[in-house]
Parts: C-alpha cells; sequence; structure tokens
C-alpha cells in the first residue's frame, strides 16, 4: 500500500511540474526579453536554460525511482519515437566531443545558431513531456495567450506603433517586430503555433471555445501577411489545404473549416483595408505578399466563397456527399496543380533578370532572395561538405561551427556577396547535416517523421492527432527554406513531447 502511494505521489508530483514548465514556456518564454532587441538571443538562451536546470531537478528524482522500480526488468524499447530520441542525443554529445570547436559547440550561440547544452535541453524536455505532459486546458490557455501577445506585438510593430517601445534604436524596424527578433524566426514560430489553433477550431464543440480559438487564429492570419515572410504564407497555405482534405469527411468539420476561411479571408480584408486608408502607417508589401492583397485578388476570392457557403447552407447534404465521393481526386488534382505552380514559380525566379518590368510574372518574385542569396548559400554549404572526411559527414562538425565548416574559399565569396559571415545554411536538413551529421538527421528528422506517421495511424481513432498531422507538415514544409533557433525550437520539442504523450492519451 505504502509503495502504491508513492507511485503516485511521484506520478503526481511529475504532472504539476510539467504543467507548470509547459505553461512558462508557452506563455513567458516567446515574450521575454530585458534589452529591447539588442540581447534577444542571450535572454531565451538564459531563460530557457533557467526554467529547464529547475525542471529537470525536479524530474530527477521522479525518473530515479522509475529507473530504481525497473531495475529487474529487461531493457526494452517499444517506442520507435524513443529510439530516435536517444539517437538525437548520441549524435549531439558525438558532435560535440568531435566539434571544430568544443568549447563553441558546446557553451556559444548567436542568433542563428544553437548550443549542444541547448540541444541537450530539449532532449530532457522531450521525454520528461513526453511521460508527464497531459494535454489539457493549461496546455490549450497558454498556447493562445503565449502566441497572441506575439501576434499583437508583430501587428502593432508592422503598424509602425512602436509597442512597449521594443524597436527603439534597431536600424531595420520592419524586419525585427517581435521578441522574437528577425522576421524569419517568427514565421517558424507562426508556422509551430497557429496549426494546432486552426485543428482545435475545426474539433471544439463550445461555442465560447470556438469564439477564443477564431480570434486567435483571426490574429494568426495577419501576423502572417505583416511579418512579410513567403514562407510564412506557403506553409501557412499548405496547412489549410491539408485541414481541408480532413474537413472533407465530416459535416460539422466542413463547416468549421468554411468559417476558418471565412477567417482567413477576413483578415486579408482587413489589411486591405488598412493599405487604402492607413498606407502611410503601414510597412510596404511586396512581392507575392503585395499580389496576393491586391484588390483583384481579394475580390475573386470573396466572391468563390461566398458563392461556395450560400451553395453549402442550401444542399450542405448533397456537398458533403459529393465531395466524400471525390475526395481523393480533389485532392490529388490540387496537389498536381501544386507542384506545378511550385515549378512555374521556380521558374519565374531563376529568370527574374530577364523579366521585363511590366511582366505580369515580376508579381511572383520572391522577395525574400530564396532563388539568389539562399541559393549561393546552399550551394556553398553542399560544396563544403562535399570536402568534408566521411567521418564529419556522419557525425558533424558540432553546435555553432558553420562559419569554422566553411571552406576559405565559401567565406571569401559569402564576404564578397553577402557583405556578411554566414552563420547557418538558411535550410533545416543542411543545417542538422553540418551540425550533427548523418547520424543527427536520422534521429532530427526521424523522430519528427515517426511522429508525423504515427499520428495518420492514429486519428480516425483520436482526432487531436489531426494538429500533430497539420503542425508538424507545416513546420517541415518552412524548414526548407529556414533554420532553427532558440526562439522556437524548444517550443517544437515541446509539442513533440505532448505529440507522442498527452495527446495521444486524449479521446
Amino acid at each position: 500500500m505504502m509503495k502504491k502511494e508513492i507511485d503516485n505521489l511521484a506520478d503526481w508530483l511529475g504532472q504539476q511540474v510539467t504543467s507548470f514548465y509547459i505553461l512558462v514556456m508557452c506563455v513567458f518564454f516567446p515574450v521575454f526579453y530585458t534589452n529591447k532587441m539588442f540581447s534577444l538571443t542571450w535572454d531565451k538562451k538564459h531563460f530557457f536554460l533557467f526554467f529547464t536546470f529547475i525542471y529537470t531537478c525536479f524530474l530527477f528524482p521522479v525518473f530515479g525511482k522509475k529507473i530504481w522500480d525497473s531495475r529487474k526488468e529487461k531493457l526494452c524499447i517499444k517506442k520507435v519515437d524513443i529510439i530516435f530520441a536517444l539517437i538525437l542525443l548520441l549524435s549531439v554529445f558525438l558532435s560535440t566531443v568531435l566539434a571544430l570547436d568544443r568549447k563553441e559547440a558546446f557553451w556559444e550561440m548567436c542568433s542563428r545558431t544553437l548550443c549542444g547544452i541547448c540541444f541537450l535541453g530539449f532532449i530532457l524536455i522531450y521525454f520528461g513531456i513526453r511521460c508527464y505532459g497531459t494535454f489539457d486546458s493549461t496546455v490549450i490557455w497558454g498556447w493562445l495567450l503565449g502566441s497572441a501577445v506575439i501576434y499583437l506585438f508583430g501587428i502593432l510593430c508592422a503598424c509602425k506603433i512602436n509597442f512597449m517601445y521594443i524597436q527603439t534604436g534597431c536600424e531595420s524596424p520592419d524586419i525585427l517586430l517581435t521578441p522574437l527578433g528577425n522576421t524569419n524566426f517568427n514565421a517558424c514560430f507562426v508556422s509551430l503555433m497557429l496549426p494546432l489553433v486552426m485543428v482545435m477550431f475545426m474539433l471544439c464543440r463550445e461555442r465560447f471555445s470556438q469564439v477564443v480559438y477564431g480570434i486567435n487564429l483571426y490574429m494568426g492570419f495577419l501576423f502572417v501577411f505583416f511579418i512579410k515572410t513567403e514562407s510564412a504564407l506557403f506553409a501557412v497555405a499548405a496547412g489549410i489545404f491539408i485541414l481541408g482534405y480532413f474537413a472533407l469527411g465530416d459535416t460539422r468539420w466542413l463547416m468549421r473549416y468554411i468559417e476558418l476561411l471565412g477567417i482567413y479571408l477576413g483578415a486579408k480584408v482587413t489589411i486591405c483595408l488598412l493599405l487604402h486608408l492607413w498606407r502611410e502607417h503601414l510597412y510596404p508589401f511586396d512581392g507575392i505578399g503585395a499580389f496576393v492583397l491586391s484588390d483583384v485578388w481579394i475580390l475573386a476570392e470573396v466572391v468563390c466563397f461566398g458563392i461556395f457557403a450560400v451553395f453549402f447552407m442550401w444542399k450542405k447534404e448533397v456537398i458533403v456527399e459529393c465531395f466524400l465521393k471525390v475526395r481523393y481526386t480533389v485532392v490529388g488534382v490540387l496537389l498536381v496543380l501544386g507542384v506545378i505552380g511550385a515549378l512555374v514559380l521556380v521558374w519565374i525566379n531563376v529568370r527574374r533578370a530577364s523579366l521585363p518590368e511590366s511582366s505580369f510574372f515580376r508579381h511572383f518574385i520572391l522577395t525574400d532572395e530564396t532563388f539568389n542569396h539562399r541559393g549561393f548559400i546552399w550551394k556553398g554549404t553542399v560544396k563544403s561538405l562535399k570536402e568534408e572526411p566521411i567521418w564529419r559527414i556522419f557525425f558533424g562538425n558540432g553546435q555553432n561551427c558553420y562559419k569554422d565548416f566553411m571552406t576559405e574559399s565559401f567565406r571569401e565569396e559569402s564576404m564578397a556577396y553577402l557583405g556578411s559571415n554566414l552563420r547557418d545554411p538558411h535550410n533545416e536538413l543542411m543545417q542538422v547535416l553540418v551540425d550533427m551529421g548523418l547520424l543527427g538527421v536520422l534521429g532530427y528528422f526521424g523522430l519528427l517523421i515517426a511522429t508525423l506517421i504515427q499520428a495518420f495511424r492514429t486519428w480516425k481513432k483520436n482526432e487531436v492527432q489531426i494538429a500533430v498531422i497539420v503542425t508538424l507538415c507545416v513546420y517541415l514544409i518552412q524548414g526548407l527554406v529556414n533554420g532553427y533557433s532558440i526562439y522556437h525550437l524548444p517550443l517544437l520539442f515541446l509539442f513533440l513531447g505532448l505529440a507522442n504523450g498527452g495527446m495521444t492519451r486524449t479521446k
């Protein structure tokens, strides 16, 4: 009897401490800063390490008891995600030991890099949250509150309102909109935070919850456009498309999905009105962002949406039945159109120099320099990887060692072309490969993809797993042109812990 009471006490302690840690990381971690925009990286690092140290101190006795109770049992790991997490832990250790600069790899970091001790913290919180995290109202409200504050920062600062004086002294305030700093980091954050709310908006049954989710979605969609990062636009659009696949299977879900599309269009109409009434107070839009916010494009979307919504309300059962019959065909056609559109987009941007100024295709030129600056960085990274010894390909160069990894010719070219020293390859796969090698790629992406596959297998029994599917798909898409950072990676591992723990137990 005494042993059972001790077990219950240990589990209770683990659950309470984990809930508190999740709340702190969701609400306070994204918005914490001490010196406007000038020490954000160190603020986030110190905040994360401080609270993670406290969290692990509470969990050590709990995990110690579990290990002691299972000492006579054979070590048998049945869950695939745990295997990949352990591989990732091993890759962090080996890449640090074999790093080009061990001290920098383990301790140091800049705005675009991570250090080994932070990665160890990510893996520790993954196991803790996987074991004791509960997907309940604490997580949801923390997720909503923390993201809403970040959205508020971004929306106001994008409207040239220096919210809480955070932009004071910044040379480029239009790309530094929130306590997450650069717009690329904000794109990573919104790609991770918004999809969960999109799914919960579709699944929730209470009217009050629906209103709260709707407000968060409205702010999130405004934020996506205001940060002017095409990777966020494409990733969130892909998330809406993926969510549509699930919405086609249920009348209630399809109704909510139409409402979600209405919120998305409402955000675009709001920005369009601001551009007409308050243009001088907004940072200018260009490229694809300007095109999708043009009057003609928005009017066409509103008309199509209105016609469909009216027809749906008139013939709801017929439409749902028809969608169910052609569900896979519709998805297949849209996927083909998406691939064709992507190829056309690549062709336009490759030939951007030869396009006349009056050409319609110039609206589709990416302004985040994906096909010039990023293309240059990717080619240089691949070139440097080819010149690495084979053991470096397997075990990496260590965290925060990208600048040491670059060949001398690549350094000289980057200084001449970009005018600055590179810190990361702007691609998550390349970043993991450079930092932790093939072993790290296996552990990191194996963990993400194993979680995604498990969610695909179980979503019909547990609808919350749709949130895992949409979130990880959106995150992986934006990761093609962005790298990981201290600003959002703790939240990714927090989500992965919930996705393989608390969310699997939620019906």
